[in-house]
Order: structure tokens, then sequence, then C-alpha cells
């Protein structure tokens, strides 16, 4: 059966070609082989557009223009760059006994408050537009999750979230972050493979004023769609049992940003070319969805029954994860088969 989303086939299971090959497939598969320096072990899938192969294997290693993993799973722990080394030296030193829970899919501090949001209800809120156009009551979940510059809204200022993690871009002394702070009691994520990284003495500032509410984490999955999409995956990480979101919506320019409105500015060197940046986000919703609703569950996952998703934002005009939500969002079980 055939798999195709966001103008993207899959065209290889891993094993076997799942589709006719003809001369042009095969050609453009093979460069995909030479590019990742080896016969796929994971799904492969055509860019029907920009007619290119890509896929999970497609690590940083490969193509740090477009990848979604730092590195493949055998190898995220001891990887020399963005590794248990990197992670030890950066962060764990800082924060914390220097305890990490560790797995192939990530490192994250053994911060016992994280433990509550196993088996919860969360929402995570991304800065995209569905976040200001579609209704949502905090009510409604257990715990409410956001991340960078959430504190610029003056909706969300006021909005007790159970976590929250900052960015490369994000001061650490901002005056109305650290007002935040004071006057709730979200747990603050430091991320570690964002860049550049934080400062020792910034993480040690926040340490001293916050304690144990600070903790780090690192995830093999990254690319490029945001602080929001890699919630999505900390949120799977920590076992919650339904995961909404809002505001997680892919293409960002020109469309109105939910934390800093008019003031944010995309101005990222890789952005510029807004065909290839939209093109790019394609593919890498593709990859995170693959990820989540099923590599995921093969990887050493802490669940036994899939996590269920829910996508408010789907049906507004940015949001790109409507396609695939509205297919298979709630039919997690079929999905895997299907992928």
């Amino acid at each position: 059966m055939e798999t195709e989303i966001l103008g993207c086939r899959k065209i290889y299971d891993g094993k076997d070609f799942i589709v006719d090959v003809d001369r042009e497939l095969l050609y453009n598969f093979k460069r995909y082989v030479n590019l990742v320096c080896k016969e796929p072990r994971l799904p492969v899938w055509l860019d029907l557009k920009e007619n290119k192969c890509f896929g999970a294997d497609q690590d940083f290693y490969k193509h740090p223009g477009d990848f979604s993993f730092f590195s493949q799973p055998e190898e995220f722990l001891t990887n020399k760059i963005w590794g248990g080394e990197y992670v030890a030296k950066n962060f764990s030193d800082h924060i914390g006994d220097g305890k990490s829970r560790k797995t192939p899919e990530y490192i994250i501090d053994d911060n016992e408050q994280l433990e509550k949001f196993a088996n919860k209800n969360i929402l995570i809120v991304g800065a995209g537009p569905s976040a200001s156009e579609v209704k949502w009551d905090p009510d409604d979940y257990d715990y409410i999750w956001s991340c960078t510059h959430f504190f610029r809204n003056p909706g969300l200022f006021n909005i007790n979230f159970g976590l929250v993690t900052l960015g490369g871009d994000v001061d650490p002394r901002d005056p109305l972050l650290n007002e935040f702070l004071q006057k709730t009691d979200s747990i603050l994520g430091i991320e570690c493979g964002v860049t550049p990284p934080p400062k020792p003495n910034d993480i040690e500032y926040l340490k001293k004023l916050y304690g144990d509410r600070v903790f780090y984490f690192h995830t093999r999955y990254f690319s490029k769609l945001g602080a929001a999409a890699r919630l999505l995956v900390l949120a799977t990480c920590l076992g919650a049992k339904k995961v909404s979101f809002v505001g997680i919506d892919g293409y960002p320019v020109g469309v109105k940003h939910s934390f800093e409105g008019d003031k944010k500015e995309h101005d990222e060197v890789w952005r510029r070319d807004h065909e290839a940046m939209y093109n790019l986000y394609r593919r890498q919703f593709t990859l995170l969805w693959e990820y989540l609703l099923k590599c995921a569950h093969t990887w050493g996952m802490p669940w036994e029954e899939p996590i269920e998703y829910e996508n408010l934002g789907e049906g507004i005009e940015s949001n790109m994860t409507s396609e695939i939500s509205k297919k298979y969002f709630g039919k997690e079980l079929s999905l895997r088969k299907l992928l």
C-alpha cells in the first residue's frame, strides 16, 4: 500500500521498494544511498515536488542543512558532537546532580518533577497562528506546555504552565520572563541541542533562582520545525497519555506570530528562499509524524499503549499537519501498519 502525505510518497519500507521502480526513481534512490553512505534501514520517501528522496537515515552528519535527527539511535549517546559527553560538559555538570535518564532517543535530567506528566493530558502551545485563531481552554488539560517567547503574549502570561522551555535566543535575565517564573511554579526546561547553547553562567543563574524547577533535556530528534515540535517529542518521551497541540503550524513567513506578533523577524539565512523552506517543512513534518506515530514505538520509548495526538489547529490555512491529522489521528494502530 502506498503512503502519500504532504506531497511526499513512501517508496521503500526499509527492506524493499513498495512502488514500481523506473530508471528515474532508481537514480534518485541511489543518490539518497550515496548521501547516507549505506543501504537505508528505515523508510525512504520521495518528495514529488522536488523529485528527491529523503528519510530518517539522513541525519545531521549526512545533511546538516536538511535533517530531522542528530544521529542514528545506536550512535546518539556516544557521538562526539551531540552525544552524552556534550550534555555532561555543558549541562548536567551545572544542573541537578549529574544524573540523567538516557536512551537511544533522549538524554533528560533525572528530575523527579518530570514524573508527574506520565499518563496525563498535555496541551502544547506553539507560536504559530492557530494558537491565536483557535479557542482553547486551559481547564481542559492536566498540564499546558509552551516554549521560547511565550511570555510576550499577554494572553499566555497569566497561565500557570506546567512546563516551559527556553531556546537559544531567549535571554534568561529577561525581566518579563523572570516576572512570569516568579509568580508561577512552572518547570523550566533548558534545551541542549539549540544553537547557540546557553552559557554556563546563565544556567547557574536560573538554577540559583529556581532550583529544582530547572532541568535539561536533549532529544535525538531536532529538525528545523522549532521548539514546539520538539516538545511533542519530549511529551512522548515522558509517557503522556494524550498530547494536544496548537500553534505548531509550519511555514512561518508572512503569517501571524502568536508570541511576538509583528515584532518577530525570521531572519535566518536558510529562511530566505521561501519556496525551498516550505518544501523542507513538508519533508520534515512527514518525518516528524512518521517518527511519532510509528517509528518511536519500535525504538524503545516508555509506553505500552499508543499515545493519542490531537491537532487543535486542524483546518487553519498554515497548519501543515492538517492533512495528516484528518487522515490518521485517532487511528494510531492502523497508521503504524500503513507507515
